[in-house]
């Protein structure tokens, strides 16, 4: 039994798996702890960043966020004004 989704053969009760790169259990795990807390580190400096007056604590703050920024896809974490 060939094909890209799963299907069960009732004669022998076995299901054929798609094909295709998984994580297992134990690897998944690190990896949303790590988005996670990557996700609450941005959200913090994010937090101080609004809250932020003296403009060297800005720039400090702007610049912890663009760092992180450049390793990860998507949407840039800050506005450029």
């Amino acid at each position: 039994m060939t094909g890209a989704a799963a299907a069960i053969d009732y004669n022998r009760g076995w299901i054929d798996k798609p094909k295709g790169n998984f994580m297992s259990a134990p690897s998944r795990r690190p990896e949303i702890r790590r988005r996670r807390t990557r996700a609450e580190k941005v959200a913090k400096l994010r937090k101080r960043l609004a809250t932020a007056t003296v403009s060297g604590d800005k720039d400090r703050l702007a610049a912890k966020l663009h760092r992180i920024g450049l390793v990860s896809p998507g949407n840039p974490l800050i506005k450029n004004v």
